[in-house]
Order: C-alpha cells, then sequence, then structure tokens
C-alpha cells in the first residue's frame, strides 16, 4: 500500500492521510486492517507523520491504538 503524495515513497496510505490530519480516512483505513506500526525506510509510524504535519490529536489517536494492539497480544 506504498504511494506517493509528497511524503516518503516508502509511506503508507494510512502515514500519508496522517500527516495531513485526514481524521475520517485513518479512521477507515484502521478499521480495513492497515497497520498502525509500520515503518517507513526511515523508521517513522504514521502517528509521527501526523506528528510532523502538526496533527497531534490524531498522533495521540495512534499512539492509543497501537498502545491498545500491544496489550491485546
Amino acid at each position: 500500500d506504498s504511494t506517493s503524495f509528497g511524503v516518503a515513497t516508502d509511506a503508507t496510505l494510512l502515514m500519508a492521510a496522517a500527516s495531513r490530519g485526514h481524521e475520517s480516512v485513518v479512521e477507515l483505513l484502521l478499521q480495513r486492517g492497515c497497520n498502525p506500526t509500520r515503518r517507513d525506510a526511515n523508521g517513522r509510524s504514521a502517528a509521527a507523520y501526523a506528528r510532523a504535519g502538526g496533527h497531534t490529536h490524531l498522533a495521540e489517536r495512534l499512539d492509543h491504538v497501537v498502545d491498545l494492539d500491544k496489550t491485546l497480544r
């Protein structure tokens, strides 16, 4: 699911949506099974992309999803 939306070419759709603050798209992608723990070649997660874009609330949401996933394993 890699694409190029002005972010790293190895960024996922989830990372691209997070970087632009598209909360509804992020939620849809999560519901459809996108992996919020996946990292790009530079080690950045979707939450890091959200933070870099100034979308701290969305970054916190993604961090929460990752934490929940770790807890359920």
